[in-house]
């Protein structure tokens, strides 16, 4: 297997890391020197922060704005802060995505279901509701690929969802178009 080249995010000062103070070389220092090299390294690191804020501003689309003491304004602050946490902070970034599984029986699908099951039913008295949805899953049918018992609790949800599904039963068989339209759920009206 390949590696992946890895490509930068960054350019220019904010692709290279800062490199620290040299260390000194005496060993032996007192207490003394060691806390100003401590504050010197400190003071270094920072200016060269500050040093790069205006590229980090510029790769993020913001426009550098300085307070009047010369100092970073809030609102800039606020603005790199929110972009560069959306970049790489996922409870920052805005989804348009639809978590979880895809559906597949919207409405419309749920309620043709019902119209099969029930013609199905017709045509065959005998015929439970599972037996209908074994009978719509054959070769050639309209549900094939599907399981029968799969179908049918496809079907138990949708009954929850149309409680006025019995009434279908109540049309005749050769209505199967005309039942599609007049009650499907795109011709209901919310009153």
């Amino acid at each position: 297997m390949g590696t992946k080249k890895r490509i930068s995010k960054f350019t220019g000062l904010l692709a290279k890391p800062i490199r620290p103070l040299p260390e000194p070389v005496n060993a032996m220092l007192s207490e003394e020197a060691l806390r100003t090299y401590r504050e010197e390294q400190s003071k270094h690191v920072l200016r060269e922060q500050l040093r790069r804020i205006p590229e980090l501003l510029r790769r993020y689309g913001i426009k550098e704005s300085l307070s009047e003491n010369g100092e970073l304004s809030s609102y800039a602050t606020v603005d790199l802060l929110i972009s560069m946490a959306e970049e790489f902070v996922p409870g920052f970034r805005v989804s348009t995505n639809k978590t979880g599984r895809r559906q597949r029986w919207t409405p419309a699908r749920q309620y043709d279901l019902i119209v099969d099951v029930v013609t199905e039913q017709q045509k065959n008295k005998k015929l439970s509701q599972l037996g209908a949805c074994m009978n719509l899953v054959r070769p050639g049918r309209r549900y094939h690929g599907y399981k029968g018992d799969s179908l049918y609790r496809i079907f138990q949800t949708a009954k929850q969802a149309f409680p006025g599904w019995k009434r279908f039963r109540e049309l005749e068989a050769g209505q199967d178009e005309t039942r599609r339209v007049a009650f499907h759920p795109r011709n209901q009206r919310d009153h």
